[in-house]
């Protein structure tokens, strides 16, 4: 609806929308609380050790450096942006591919009579993990967006549609693209 202008900018590569891990957002956190009593320690230690009483009041100031070291960590790990991280052994994309795989074979053997009948059988079989064992798959996990695989043009999703007495199964591939795995005529009503 509008036109679209490409202009030549420099390179500067920022990072707007960072988020962290829990343990990404803890590291982080902890680094800054251990820079700041590291910085405290130094101003501290020259203060002092320039005075008269050096070793009672630099103890005294360690003990009140410590808890605001810590709040400084705490505050700094609540303020962090954190998104949920699951991590997975093998190839993300190739547990789609098996899994689309698995799809297909359910509609080969329900032969479905319309998109709402294949929509109901789809969502029966994914919606528990123990209808994923008769199919020698662990879950229905999407690896890709997470949550379960469902009706959704997403990555590691599917879609069906319904043209011309035919049902069309569609999934989506790791960049969103969609592609057509397979087409069923659809059964007439006897």
């Amino acid at each position: 609806r509008e036109d679209v202008w490409l202009e030549q900018t420099p390179l500067v590569s920022e990072q707007k929308d960072r988020r962290f891990s829990r343990q990404g957002a803890l590291i982080t956190a902890l680094n800054w609380g251990t820079g700041f009593f590291a910085a405290g320690l130094v101003v501290f230690g020259v203060l002092a050790f320039a005075g008269e009483n050096n070793h009672t009041r630099f103890l005294q100031s360690v003990g009140v450096l410590i808890p605001i070291s810590l709040v400084v960590a705490g505050m700094t790990y609540l303020s962090l942006p954190r998104i949920e991280v699951k991590l997975v052994r093998g190839q993300v994309g190739g547990n789609w591919v098996e899994q689309k795989l698995l799809l297909r074979m359910v509609l080969d053997d329900f032969e479905p009579r319309n998109a709402k009948e294949a929509r109901k059988e789809l969502q029966r079989i994914v919606s528990s993990p123990t209808n994923a064992t008769p199919y020698y798959s662990k879950s229905w996990d999407n690896l890709l967006v997470g949550g379960e695989v469902r009706e959704e043009d997403s990555p590691g999703n599917y879609l069906l549609r319904e043209t011309n007495n035919q049902l069309q199964f569609v999934t989506f591939d790791v960049n969103g693209r969609e592609e057509a795995s397979g087409t069923w005529n659809l059964v007439s009503p006897r």
